[in-house]
């Protein structure tokens, strides 16, 4: 079942993949850009991936100062619900660190 977060933006541009790949490894989560088309699709091993999607639009009921938003989605994670949570929490973290961000839900 994938996994889904959102990141509120100021800007409705994606980060950087090469920070986002540091991002991730400096928590020790190995990300590999497979594609930059209309969104960034990271895999993140055999069967796992993140799918980074921006939306030029506000988030329903977001702040005015966050006129765009990201749709994480991530496939494939494993462990107990707890592990998963967590390796979602990170990934969602190495992204957010990369854009000018209002709110994580």
């Amino acid at each position: 079942m994938p996994e889904v977060a959102f990141i509120l933006a100021k800007f409705p541009s994606y980060p950087d993949p090469a920070q986002v790949i540091a991002s991730a490894a400096r928590r020790g989560l190995p990300l590999a850009l497979v594609s930059q088309d209309d969104a960034q699709t990271y895999e993140l091993g055999p069967g796992k991936s993140l799918i980074v999607m921006l939306v030029a639009a506000p988030y329903p009921d977001a702040p005015e100062d966050a006129p765009a938003h990201f749709i994480l989605t991530a496939f494939g994670l494993t462990g107990t619900r707890a592990e998963i949570d967590a390796q979602m929490t990170q990934l969602t973290a190495a992204v957010s660190d990369n854009v000018v961000g209002v709110a994580i839900t």
